[in-house]
């Protein structure tokens, strides 16, 4: 994945019944698809929503980002 779209990934964009995540921006066209997530990743990606949910006492919102960074 590139960068940008590693950012741009939203709560939204993961299958917790295929274990896959969407790319739906991209750079260019053909970069919109599907990746499906090896043991490791999804491991990650299940640690990362039990993170929010532990920092904001909820579940994580659909369009909320899976990666949050703030400006300034």
């Amino acid at each position: 994945m590139r960068a940008c779209e590693i950012r741009g990934l939203q709560w939204r964009d993961n299958d917790f019944i295929e274990r896959t995540l969407t790319v739906r921006v991209s750079k260019t066209a053909g970069g919109e698809r599907v990746i499906p997530l090896n043991a490791n990743a999804w491991a990650a990606v299940l640690e990362l929503r039990q993170r929010a949910k532990m920092l904001f006492g909820t579940e994580p919102q659909i369009d909320w980002y899976v990666f949050p960074h703030g400006e300034g």
